[in-house]
């Protein structure tokens, strides 16, 4: 497409005016809103991390605050779609939420009250989370959804049910299947390419966990830097906005270590303490550290103070 300059200050300004309008955004529910401008419709929002460092978790936990967003409106809801783990342990750590003095692991160790259990389940039947993935009752070697799969069975949704996302989460980018590629670089950077096409498509934030290379555990700072996405640097160019995460817990124990100096601040030490980092923001500035608290068995993130 090309624009002349009238019809490009015609979309500039009616862009211009959408922003200043947007009301319907992803929100983290604590301090850091105060920090990262509004994640709109189109937007795509990258998390880097070491596996094991909450990226799931994250999502699921950004995914529940869109959900109480949405306020109970029956024709919107959040997409969650996962290359990496079965749709059953997604559930579970959704449901266990409504478990009094339960975990997720208790379900997965065969330990949960069933009774409870079946209360817990008509509870999450209310909450707008539709899963795009793999059963553990599915044939083995189905062939894993590409991104323009996703976008088929979005649209699918809206036909048959009336529901439009709100926000979609990809867990997690380089292991989405991307066709005709066999270069694993070429892959991921298409699959960068198309997960921002699908949040302009879609008219919906789209946010994407993002495998870090082991480059962040031989440095005195483990932090996740731009650098450290494995296999691409295209996801940089792509996303509007990328963060790392990092719990320092997984390599610093509170007892060794009470306290943490990361980003060239200080953090008191808990298990529950995830450090994110800005790496990245289209039009703003690209930097700053918060230390959040973030609970994998209740999936809430609230500020460390509190």
């Amino acid at each position: 497409m090309i624009y002349s300059p009238t019809a490009l200050a015609q979309k500039t300004l009616a862009w211009s005016e959408h922003r200043n309008s947007l009301k319907d955004v992803l929100r983290f529910g604590c301090s850091l809103d105060r920090h990262i401008p509004p994640i709109g419709p189109g937007d795509l929002v990258a998390f880097v991390g070491r596996p094991g460092h909450a990226k799931t978790s994250f999502m699921l936990a950004l995914a529940l605050q869109k959900c109480h967003a949405l306020n109970g409106a029956s024709d919107s809801a959040v997409v969650f779609v996962s290359w990496e783990q079965q749709v059953e342990y997604l559930g579970a750590q959704l449901m266990s939420r409504g478990l009094p003095g339960a975990t997720v692991t208790d379900i997965v160790w065969g330990q949960a009250d069933l009774e409870a259990l079946r209360r817990a389940s008509v509870s999450s039947v209310t909450l707008p989370v539709w899963m795009i993935g793999d059963s553990l009752n599915d044939d083995f070697g189905s062939k894993p959804p590409t991104i323009d799969d996703v976008y088929k069975q979005i649209g699918e949704a809206h036909d048959e049910f009336g529901v439009r996302p709100k926000l979609i989460c990809l867990d997690y980018l380089q292991i989405v299947p991307v066709n005709d590629e066999r270069d694993r670089t070429h892959q991921v950077a298409k699959a960068a390419a198309m997960a921002k096409r699908l949040a302009i498509r879609a008219e919906c934030p789209v946010v994407t966990a993002v495998q870090s290379s082991r480059a962040a555990e031989g440095r005195g700072d483990p932090v996740p830097r731009l650098a450290d996405c494995q296999w691409s640097s295209a996801i940089e160019q792509w996303a509007d906005r990328v963060f790392s995460l990092y719990m320092p817990i997984r390599d610093f124990p509170v007892t060794q270590h009470p306290t943490v100096r990361l980003g060239g601040q200080d953090f008191a030490n808990h298990e529950h303490l995830l450090v994110i980092k800005l790496l990245k923001q289209r039009f703003d500035k690209g930097y700053g550290i918060w230390g959040l608290r973030l609970n994998p068995a209740t999936l809430e993130i609230t500020d460390i103070e509190e």
